[in-house]
């Protein structure tokens, strides 16, 4: 293949394509095709990396790492990257909790370059990938990797060809990157829960498998046609689509070819493709439709706040905001579970179809409003409480006098200045008129805040199953403060946590058949993150095994920090004195039985963050994942042309902390 010429004076979208045909696969030169053809519509230079006389290098280890090298090297500032891999993955895994080597843990994955052989481990760990990823991240933060592969070797259905190699043993492995450890090659102390500058596109989950199977005559990899299939389409549609709204139409289409496959997307996904600019909005669920009963299902359920009497909007792919002119349909909730719900949709189109890719924006909540308190002049009073009932989703009412303790918040004009106080009076908002905006415009500023808390509200009021038998009951929680590299339990349920403290979580499974997937999210004021961004369907923990949130990929505990939200002050006027402010804060622990995606549940800001990961313009933002799209590999059964629904079993765990600011 020919690789166009760049112009240097302007920021340059480049691709690395590596395809590695190892034992039983065969459709790696056509997914590098395909993908070369596609991201040259988009402009993309490409550098192919798959057999001999392929491309400039050949998809040895040696090769491989050549090429990203060289990728690192020519890639400028505000350049965008893709690095796309088809081929094998592997996944070898530790029977024991051992300790040893900070790099070491239970779960270790990597590729299968062309060399491999069982006599010698030539892979490349995920490790490695991460280091090198580092390296390409610190010169531009917009980089996309897709890897068509899996890690595990589970049996393949029908025609398809399962994307995984045989595991090796776990000590060979760990060796290898022992190795590269001591002769300095690799770190391994960075980017706990992953790399938050990489839009990462995965064919499965570390424990699930991904397929190549054949499309008319030819083979080809299951998630490769259909990205390729869903970028061509947004490309030909001119819109500005994200890579959430496309993993929605590649989702729907593998549904169809491959169902037993579930792609994932993890970190910035709600960035227009290819670019760093995000779409803004949340709360949008995606749709699907049973074949055999025709039936739809809202994929969203009670731990997505979606109540029975709900009304969703149905938009197209690429959509931004509700508009009429686009409506499909309005989706009414009639039954909701665990992560799904069933609906039923009133269309608004001729056609009475659904395309692939359709979401469900919010739009009518049903009863149980959250009471809101305004307080000031008369004309301020009327003008908000006239603005509530037309916000959408419709969360709020009016609060009477009487209703200030119920109330979610309360907003509060004086003056020249306009606060809203929530929490045992903390003030998460402070405008002055006329400096920072004008009066209605801090007042719509005011529900855009009052929409996060409700969201807040929501995660604070999850309840679980509990009992003896629960999946609380199962799982072991350490919440503590690392002090130089060591851990340092909280001795009070109630702990403060001084901005800039570093904290950390140990999880250990304690059943003994019983796989936990554990959702971490932060709810700090208005501000809730899904901590677990690495993780978008949860934390798989097995039984008997430890995980360490605030561990770096490589084992080492660096922890997380713990910062103030940038538009909280710090001060608080009482009476005639100011005084520090400490905000209630929540690490709440879901708790599953399989994976639910809860990333629907965050808002824009970020109370904990990774170390030096710093949004331009908002200093202390944790550039955690922000797919607010719901997803669930909760299962469903066809049974006589209708839907039976697996019963999802949750618990919640709420770590109470006070953040106090470090004067």
């Amino acid at each position: 293949m020919e690789t166009p010429t760049s112009n240097s004076a302007q920021p340059t979208r480049r691709a690395l394509l590596i395809g590695s045909p190892v034992g039983n696969l065969t459709a790696q030169k056509r997914d590098v095709d395909s993908m070369y053809a596609v991201l040259q519509r988009y402009g993309f230079v490409s550098t192919v990396c798959c057999l001999g006389g392929q491309g400039a290098f050949a998809a040895s280890r040696q090769g491989i790492l050549a090429a990203f090298g060289e990728l690192i090297q020519q890639t400028l500032p505000d350049d965008a990257v893709v690095v796309y891999y088809s081929g094998h993955g592997g996944l070898t895994e530790s029977n024991e909790d051992e300790d040893g080597p900070a790099h070491r843990r239970w779960q270790l994955q990597y590729l299968v370059p062309l060399d491999w052989t069982d006599a010698s481990f030539r892979g490349i760990t995920d490790i490695e990938l991460s280091a090198l990823l580092v390296r390409l991240t610190a010169k531009t933060t917009n980089v996309t990797l897709i890897l068509d592969c899996c890690h595990s070797a589970r049996m393949a259905r029908g025609s398809a060809r399962v994307k995984a190699i045989n595991p090796l043993r776990y000590p060979s492995v760990s060796a290898h990157i022992q190795e590269l450890v001591d002769s300095h090659q690799i770190g391994c102390d960075f980017f706990p829960e992953g790399n938050r500058n990489v839009v990462r596109i995965v064919a499965a989950a570390i424990t699930e498998s991904a397929y190549e199977m054949q499309f008319g005559a030819v083979f080809k990899g299951v998630l490769t046609e259909a990205l390729v299939e869903a970028l061509e389409f947004a490309q030909a549609d001119q819109g500005e689509v994200s890579w959430r709204a496309i993993i929605f139409r590649v989702r729907d289409r593998v549904a169809k070819t491959c169902p037993q496959q579930f792609v994932q997307v993890e970190g910035p996904s709600k960035r227009i493709c290819f670019r760093l600019e995000e779409e803004d909005f949340s709360g949008i669920l995606p749709i699907s439709r049973n074949a055999a009963s025709g039936r739809y299902t809202l994929e969203g359920g009670s731990l997505h706040g979606v109540r029975q009497g709900d009304k969703y909007a149905v938009m197209p792919l690429g959509a931004s905001c509700i508009t009429t002119a686009a409506q499909i349909a309005t989706a009414v909730v009639k039954q909701v579970y665990g992560a799904r719900s069933k609906i039923s949709l009133v269309w608004t189109n001729e056609n009475r179809a659904l395309p692939r890719g359709a979401q469900a924006f919010p739009w009518m909540r049903a009863l149980n409003l959250l009471p809101v308190l305004a307080t000031g002049d008369d004309h301020f009073i009327n003008e908000f409480n006239a603005y509530l009932p037309y916000c959408r989703p419709n969360y709020f009412r009016k609060a009477s006098a009487e209703e200030e303790q119920e109330s979610l918040a309360k907003i509060v004009k004086e003056e020249a200045f306009i606060k809203i106080l929530h929490r045992e009076q903390v003030i998460i908002r402070e405008w002055r008129i006329g400096v920072d905006g004008e009066e209605g415009d801090l007042t719509m500023d005011c529900l855009h805040v009052l929409k996060a808390l409700a969201k807040a509200h929501h995660v604070l009021s999850l309840r679980g199953e509990q009992g003896d038998h629960s999946l609380l009951s199962m799982l072991g929680v350490e919440f503590g403060r690392v002090s130089d590299g060591a851990c340092e339990p909280f001795a009070e349920p109630s702990q403060n946590v001084i901005e800039g403290d570093c904290v950390y979580l140990k999880m250990r499974n304690k059943s003994q058949d019983t796989t936990l997937y554990v959702s971490l999210l932060d709810v700090c004021a208005d501000n809730v993150a899904l901590l677990s961004q690495d993780s978008p369907g949860g934390i798989e923990i097995p039984p008997g095994k430890l995980y360490v949130f605030g561990n770096s990929i490589g084992g080492k505990l660096i922890g997380q920090p713990a910062l103030w939200p940038s538009d909280v002050p710090f001060m608080r006027q009482h009476e005639d004195s100011l005084s520090a402010q400490e905000i209630p804060c929540t690490v709440v622990l879901v708790i599953t039985d399989r994976r639910v995606n809860l990333q629907c549940l965050e808002t824009d800001e970020r109370s904990i963050r990774a170390e030096g990961e710093i949004r331009e313009g908002s200093g202390t933002e944790l550039m955690a994942i922000i797919d607010q799209v719901a997803e669930t590999c909760e299962r469903t059964i066809a049974r006589s042309g209708d839907q039976v629904y697996e019963h999802l079993h949750y618990d919640i765990k709420y770590l109470n902390y006070g953040l106090k600011p470090r004067l």
